[in-house]
């Protein structure tokens, strides 16, 4: 499906059929979408594609949550507003992956522009997975680190660059790198 609003990529998310052991649900964003109230994908598999995620300038939690669910990000820009917050802003992650999740970053996807001065990084991973096949994390701030895992990173392509804190990862279980 297309989705143009935050209530209509909610609504496809809540109707979408896939699942971690199947297919995903492919949701495909046209134009600009301002985040003011956070994506939450629970017990799904969703491959988001195209268009641009922002956050609104008044909205601090976590962009989008995943609980026991699988995200796919192909050619979308995930943009966290920065300019529009101090660097001492307290803000939850662009990405929160939670509960045995998986999230996989795949070509033409730009995470960037992201700004908190909290311990839970740009992307806070817990007990969960991120693979990184191509794609770019960039411009990014947090003093503690960009990429919070408390499971396991798997770089096999893309790049990480300009981003600004004192750790590009931290709290890993484990970390393979393979490209990028």
């Amino acid at each position: 499906s297309t989705v143009t609003t935050e209530a209509e990529l909610q609504k496809a998310i809540e109707n979408a059929t896939g699942s971690c052991n199947g297919e995903a649900t492919t949701i495909t964003i046209k134009g600009t979408i301002t985040i003011s109230n956070g994506i939450v994908i629970k017990d799904k598999a969703i491959k988001l594609t195209g268009g641009k995620i922002i956050r609104s300038s008044s909205y601090l939690k976590d962009l989008i949550s995943l609980q026991d669910a699988c995200l796919t990000l192909e050619n979308i820009d995930i943009d966290g507003n920065g300019n529009s917050f101090a660097k001492t802003v307290e803000m939850y992650p662009a990405i929160d992956v939670e509960f045995k999740s998986s999230l996989t970053i795949n070509s033409g996807t730009k995470i960037h522009n992201h700004v908190s001065d909290t311990d839970l990084g740009i992307i806070n991973e817990y007990g969960s997975s991120v693979i990184m096949n191509d794609g770019s994390i960039y411009d990014n701030y947090n003093p503690l680190g960009i990429i919070r895992s408390g499971g396991s990173f798997v770089m096999n392509g893309g790049s990480i660059y300009k981003n600004e804190g004192s750790y590009l990862l931290m709290l890993l279980h484990s970390f393979e790198m393979n490209g990028g």
